[in-house]
Parts: structure tokens; C-alpha cells; sequence
């Protein structure tokens, strides 16, 4: 994104690593050179800005996903947040708003443009959020996976050796879904498996 690299070159900590024209390209640019943040448009030749960053994350869940949109619309919104962003800002928003969103998501913090957090909240505050009435709609299945297994009893180790992954990323995987869920402890985790019917007493 232009706007971005032309925006950020007088910023001393912020570095532009790769700038991308289409989903592939920006996976295996993050694949390669791991960022702390990845700048998205809701649109990209071939893959959408929303499989894009489900597909970044399933393989670098410490990815922090941003995305720069012309829409503000109350369904765009929710669907970046469910696959998995950490911010979302709408297109005409001020310099400083859109550096504040980048060191915010960096920092892994989250960021709402306000003409954005206005819908969301709005949708909370009168409890019409039928997606997030199920609390497992926040979770990838990947991160749903995880939370069978924990539950289960399985060591960070074992799920690793099981899904052929690090032990680096199962544990990234754990604190993601833990802040998402604003649990804490694993036996929180066992708790939630067990209400959520992802797992069982006798499981």
C-alpha cells in the first residue's frame, strides 16, 4: 500500500519490510520476513483480505492483522474482528490515527477507528450480536483444536508433536485464544472446553 510506505518513511519505528499486490504475495512476504504487523485491504486479486489474514495467522499467530478500508460498514468490521484482526481503520482517516493504529496493533494492542467502534458497540450494547452469541465464534478451528487438547490433557509438547508444528507456535496459539477469551489460567480453558461441549468429563 502506497499511501502506507509514503506515510511511514519519516517514522524512525516503524520499517516497511514488504509491500504486496495480492493475498499469495502477502502470505509468503510474512511467511518470509515475520512482521509484527500486517497492513490488509478487505479486497486482493485472487484472495480476499479476510482469508488472507486467516491464512497468515494459522501459520503466524503472533501476527498482528490491521485493516486500511474504504468500508465502515457494521458487517465488515465484524468480519475482519472474526478472522482474526486486531484492527480495523477506515481509509480517510487522519496520519495520526492510522500510525496510533499501527504502534497499537504492534504493541498488541487492539484499534477500532471510531467511526467503526460507534457500530460495534451499538451491537453489544443492545445485545442484537448474534454471531458472538456463541462464544467459540471468536476461535479459528485451529484455536478450537488447541483448546480440545488442553483440555484433554495433552502437553504443550505432545499437541505440537500432533499437529507438526513448534512448540513456539502451540504456545503463541494458547495466549491468543486466552486474550480473546479473557481466561487465564488452563483450567479456565478446561472450564470453557467442557461448558462449549468441545470436549468432555470423560474425554
Amino acid at each position: 500500500m502506497a499511501g502506507v510506505d509514503a506515510l511511514t518513511e519519516q517514522e524512525t519505528d516503524i520499517d516497511i519490510v514488504a509491500t504486496c499486490r495480492s493475498g499469495a504475495e502477502a502470505i509468503e512476504a510474512a511467511r518470509t520476513t515475520r512482521p509484527s504487523v500486517v497492513v490488509l485491504g478487505l479486497s486482493f486479486p485472487g484472495m480476499s483480505g479476510l482469508e488472507t489474514a486467516r491464512r497468515i495467522l494459522e501459520e503466524l499467530p503472533s501476527v498482528g492483522i490491521l485493516f486500511l478500508s474504504n468500508r465502515a460498514e457494521r458487517h465488515c468490521v465484524e468480519d475482519a474482528l472474526e478472522a482474526g484482526a486486531s484492527g480495523y481503520v477506515v481509509k480517510d482517516c487522519s496520519a495520526a490515527e492510522l500510525l496510533l493504529a499501527i504502534r497499537s496493533v504492534a504493541a498488541d494492542q487492539a484499534y477500532l477507528s471510531p467511526r467503526t467502534l460507534g457500530h460495534v458497540l451499538h451491537v453489544y450494547r443492545n445485545g442484537k450480536h448474534e454471531r458472538s452469541a456463541d462464544p467459540q465464534s471468536v476461535l479459528t478451528p485451529r484455536e478450537r483444536e488447541i483448546v480440545r487438547a488442553i483440555a484433554g490433557g495433552e502437553s504443550t509438547k505432545e499437541i505440537a508433536a500432533r499437529l507438526e508444528v513448534s512448540v513456539k507456535t502451540v504456545s503463541t496459539h494458547r495466549e491468543r485464544i486466552m486474550r480473546k477469551l479473557d481466561i487465564r489460567t488452563v483450567a479456565g480453558l478446561t472450564k470453557f472446553a467442557i461448558r462449549e461441549g468441545l470436549t468432555s468429563l470423560d474425554a
